[in-house]
């Protein structure tokens, strides 16, 4: 988008983008789930538009307690959304320090990464790089990559967010920092100096269906939305769904704001800038000829094996919301029945909450017979695998905000058996099967469709590569548009 009517004093302003439920996820975990990869590809795209010298990052730090702030330019391209590195930036550890790519294969298995780490050192000390070639990779790549990881300690230097955010200027909170309490009064005291201050948000599903949620969690949540009036000046919803939750909710307690869409993407993930290059014995593969062969490099072996046969792909926490138990007995069905070739189901997720009913079923059959295969956390390099060589993805959701792996299953040209609620025929529209998410019947037959008649899904599948689908550049030029403007376009 070229910023034509008052460009100058655009891009004069100042743009703090709020990373703080990012950074303290990172704290904890090394891998971006939905929310946080959807914040930092909203701020790289957004950037792209604004010039990253106009954007600066903010977040409220742990250690200091304070609010601080650093320029965008500060990270090396890729940087900001490449978890890994972020959070080496950021001085929460090395960079996956002496886990080379070539041995993350062994990351769930202590004792064969030890012995395979300490043979490719060992080779590295002596100077041969066969043992590397024979896994993909070279000693001077070797070396390379450990040589960044103990050079990783060059972190970030931050200033307090006061020092240099002006009148005029606009912060963008774009993800949870509800679950950090002080950052309410960083955000009220930057509205009280002249920002404008802009609130996404991305779903009101603990107060509209607080039975989702734990504990105090869906109080906390409405204590925190009502915060939100005393610093936001326009509120972004991320779908037309979430929408009609908040505008009632806001009415309900007297907020007079406006409520502007930004819905999000239908793409790809994006590729990590610290993963390899292709590597020797990968690069002499002609890869039109023999794409499988390329396909699975670096894929751990259970998950590589799913090549062998047929599978269907559910993305997402293993948590009640998704309607994991449902989905289960409808495979438990089916696989009961004559005259189907059944594909796997593949769950590929964290592990979550309130499933019970879901954990004693896998335990009492055995995961369904070994027809359900569970990938707990995989990275975006292996969500990938798993979106190319999947069937169909399936979401029969109770709720969502948007419906992040819908789109992400179309980018790759692949079909979902989605549920007809909130904001998922937003993302899937007549590209998709649906079902009725609380009807085991109703998600068995939508699943039959797609299983049994290939060219019910190939008409499907051609659909999508017919529609042009919405990239995080265009999420990034609305939202600059809408910041702009304060309105959203026709």
């Amino acid at each position: 988008m070229a910023i034509t009517s008052g460009a100058n004093s655009l891009l004069m302003t100042r743009y703090f983008f709020d990373l703080t439920g990012a950074v303290w996820h990172l704290r904890r975990i090394q891998r971006f789930s939905g929310i946080q990869r959807t914040v930092v590809m909203l701020i790289d795209r957004a950037a792209a538009k604004l010039g990253a010298e106009n954007v600066w990052i903010a977040y409220f730090d742990r250690r200091s307690g304070n609010f601080r702030t650093f320029p965008l330019t500060a990270l090396a391209e890729g940087e900001l959304i490449d978890a890994d590195a972020l959070r080496a930036r950021l001085g929460f550890g090395r960079r996956q320090a002496g886990l080379h790519p070539a041995l993350r294969k062994y990351s769930e298995r202590p004792a064969k990464l030890w012995f395979h780490r300490k043979v490719l050192q060992l080779n590295a000390l002596l100077g041969r790089d066969g043992p590397f070639r024979h896994r993909n990779t070279t000693l001077a790549e070797w070396r390379a990559y450990h040589g960044a990881a103990k050079n990783d300690n060059n972190v970030l230097q931050t200033t307090d967010f006061d020092r240099q955010a002006r009148p005029g200027d606009k912060l963008v909170l774009l993800d949870g920092s509800w679950t950090v309490p002080k950052s309410e009064a960083a955000f009220r005291k930057a509205k009280a100096d002249g920002l404008e201050v802009w609130t996404m948000i991305h779903d009101l599903i603990p107060i509209m269906a607080p039975e989702f949620s734990t504990d105090l969690s869906s109080l906390t949540f409405h204590d925190w939305m009502l915060k939100t009036a005393n610093f936001t000046t326009v509120y972004l919803a991320n779908s037309e769904a979430t929408k009609r939750d908040l505008v009632p909710f806001l009415q309900t307690y007297g907020i007079d704001r406006q409520v502007l869409v930004l819905p999000l993407a239908q793409a790809a993930l994006p590729s990590a800038p610290s993963e390899p290059a292709l590597g020797p014995l990968l690069a002499q593969v002609n890869a039109e000829a023999y794409p499988r062969l390329c396909d699975g490099v670096g894929i751990d072996d259970r998950m590589r094996a799913l090549m062998a046969q047929p599978f269907v792909l559910c993305v997402g926490t293993i948590e009640v919301r998704k309607n994991v138990w449902r989905t289960a007995l409808a495979w438990d069905r089916m696989r009961a029945m004559s005259g189907i070739d059944l594909p796997k189901l593949v769950l590929a997720g964290r592990d979550g909450w309130m499933k019970s009913d879901f954990d004693n079923l896998m335990r009492a059959t055995g995961n369904i017979g070994g027809w359900i295969e569970i990938f707990e956390g995989p990275s975006d390099t292996e969500l990938a695998f798993l979106y190319r060589n999947c069937l169909f993805h399936l979401m029969p959701s109770l709720y969502e905000g948007w419906g992040l792996p819908v789109g992400e299953a179309l980018s790759y040209g692949k079909t979902s058996v989605i549920s007809r609620v909130t904001s998922l025929p937003e993302v899937g529209g007549d590209m998709v099967e649906y079902c009725d998410a609380l009807s085991i019947d109703s998600i068995v037959e939508a699943c039959l469709r797609l299983i049994r008649d290939p060219r019910h899904r190939q008409m499907l599948e051609a659909r999508i590569a017919a529609t042009r689908l919405r990239s995080w550049d265009d999420v990034g030029a609305d939202l600059v548009q809408i910041i702009a403007d304060g309105q959203n376009q026709p």
